[in-house]
């Protein structure tokens, strides 16, 4: 699931109970009461930061994430590493270096299987 706007949001919106909770908790003299919404508070600020400065997720379709899935399995590589080496010989089959980077557009690249032309293999 890659995380959007509004997980970000809902999470957001749990932390405003969890902190008066923490507040009202410590006003009121209840330390493990204090104790448990600081740790819910903790737990979710973090879920807040993961979300907000992690690293970003991809969507993948249900078969290619069972196949990387199984890959794993089968060899012991992580299924990051098996998806930078995939996505790294890709990047060579078009014909792009490390160093080059995408041309800035806003528009989506046409997909060959869309414009009926064959996909440029290298010779």
């Amino acid at each position: 699931m890659t995380p959007t706007r509004w997980h970000k949001v809902l999470v957001a919106l749990a932390v405003v109970p969890a902190l008066v909770g923490v507040i009202d908790a410590a006003l009121d003299g209840q330390p493990d009461l204090l104790a448990v919404f600081v740790l819910v508070a903790t737990a979710l600020l973090a879920l807040l930061a993961v979300l907000h400065w992690g690293q970003p997720a991809v969507t993948l379709r249900r078969d290619l994430a069972l196949w990387l899935r199984d890959r794993a399995a089968l060899t012991g590589e992580p299924m990051d590493d098996i998806a930078n080496r995939l996505l790294t010989q890709q990047r060579i089959l078009l014909g792009e270096d490390e160093g080059d980077q995408p041309p800035a557009s806003t528009t989506t690249p046409a997909v060959p299987s869309q414009t009926g032309e064959a996909p440029a293999r290298p010779p």
